[in-house]
């Protein structure tokens, strides 16, 4: 059985995995291409103009392609199709209001992160991809609730491929003022392969009106608005921390590498990680021993890999920034080794995550999630200030110690599952390697 299930696991997250890591290899000649022909400041801008897309998408979009997977995938036949048109009904309406609310605070959030308007019009310019993201993410759920994984694998292959050059070209032909443009464009695409795969999906017969559509869509946008909350926690974490780094663009830039090798690269397999285990772990919620067993076999193997990838991440630092970047984004080698240990508590902690989401227990998973992000910049911005980049990086694997610890501490509150005692060995020997050539690099 525990063979079987290994040999699913990584089945599947190896075909979702390897695509995302064409995604992140795209995305390494990408940035590469932007530090070569822009520099730090560059980096920063998109770091910024990005992080800000985020947030303000995951707060409007109500994390419905999170929340509208189990509803769609239990929907009967027949009521297949008028649940497919609320989620993109929903999706469309959410991603225009996204869309209008970014260009609406562009200068405010110039203004924040770079003290000043200059980048107004690439915030703005940026706005248009939040509509793009919404529409791709409704064609995503529908993937993802008929566990057609290849399509999925397929759809982001078809994105990286495409936007990488596209958005090489126009910073070599825009220079700054095309780094905003390469998001928008980059997001049109992935709506483009993922609507290819799924336009077989076409409701037939009369459609609803939308009010009918918004009512059933009411109660995956109720969950998702309490996913929502914690998202914007965990973004905003990275947001004040940007605007507490502002009037310094160097250091911003060097900041967004480092937190892109860190928390970006490993979302690679933590993406993997959440799309073949949530939809697993939402069938089996109701049983607390099959809970308890799939969360320790997934922490346990997903320790396993990761320990391996920190450790090579951690001892090639050296070779990896200047590779990724340029010789000086070495800046931030320190922030990237100390933060890879800190990655390597991850997979425990976020399985157990996933296990409060999926067992319905929404409040349980948002206070975990907003007290470790709290704790989070406040551990960063008392690291930053005493030791810089070195500083940052320990912070940062501090704090994943201490979510790892606050999600066991909330599941025994809550009575909810917990890991088999050895599945907590695998989960704290996994950042021993990195830890032990963090030290010896130091």
């Amino acid at each position: 059985m525990a063979k079987t299930l290994t040999a699913r696991v990584l089945k599947a997250t190896s075909l979702l995995g390897s695509t995302q890591g064409v995604n992140m290899l795209c995305s390494i000649v990408r940035t590469k291409a932007l530090a070569m022909l822009i520099g730090p400041v560059g980096v920063g801008l998109f770091g910024a103009v990005s992080q800000a897309a985020d947030m303000i998408g995951n707060f409007t979009q109500l994390n419905v392609r999170t929340s509208a997977v189990p509803a769609l995938s239990a929907a009967s036949a027949g009521r297949f199709d008028e649940m497919l048109i609320s989620v993109r009904r929903c999706g469309r309406l959410l991603g225009i209001v996204g869309m209008v609310l970014m260009f609406l605070l562009a200068p405010l959030l110039s203004e924040a992160v770079y003290h000043s308007g200059e980048y107004t019009g690439a915030f703005r310019i940026t706005a248009v991809s939040l509509l793009f993201v919404a529409l791709q993410g409704s064609e995503l759920v529908v993937l993802q609730a008929t566990s057609r994984y290849k399509p999925i694998a397929a759809s982001g292959l078809f994105t990286a491929l495409t936007g990488m050059p596209l958005a090489i070209a126009l910073y070599f032909w825009l220079g700054i003022d095309g780094v905003a443009p390469g998001i928008v464009a980059y997001s049109v695409l992935a709506f483009a392969g993922s609507w290819w795969f799924t336009r077989r999906y076409r409701p037939v017969g009369p459609k609803p009106s939308w009010r009918h559509s918004l009512n059933l869509g009411y109660g995956f946008v109720k969950v998702g608005l309490l996913l929502t909350l914690t998202s914007l926690a965990t973004y905003g974490v990275n947001f004040v921390f940007m605007a507490f780094m502002r009037g310094n663009d160097e250091a911003l830039g060097l900041y967004q590498a480092g937190y892109k090798v860190v928390w970006s690269y490993t979302g690679v397999f933590f993406m993997a990680f959440s799309m073949e285990f949530y939809p697993r772990l939402s069938k089996t919620v109701h049983n607390s021993r099959h809970v308890s067993l799939l969360i320790s076999h997934q922490a346990a193997l997903s320790s396993a890999v990761l320990a391996v990838g920190a450790a090579a991440v951690v001892a090639l630092t050296p070779w990896l920034m200047p590779l990724l970047y340029r010789g000086d984004f070495s800046g931030a080698d320190a922030y990237v080794r100390w933060g890879m240990v800190g990655m390597a508590f991850r997979p425990l902690s976020m399985a157990m995550s996933y296990s409060f989401l999926a067992a319905g227990r929404s409040r349980v998973y948002c206070a975990t999630e907003v007290i470790s992000a709290l704790c989070g910049l406040v551990l960063n911005v008392a690291g930053y200030r005493m030791a810089g980049f070195s500083g940052l990086g320990i912070a940062t694997a501090l704090w994943m110690f201490l979510e790892l610890f606050i999600m066991l501490l909330a599941a025994r509150f809550s009575c909810a599952p917990l890991p088999r005692s050895l599945a907590l060995l695998p989960a704290l020997a996994a950042p021993l390697p990195a830890l032990l050539l963090c030290l010896l690099l130091a």
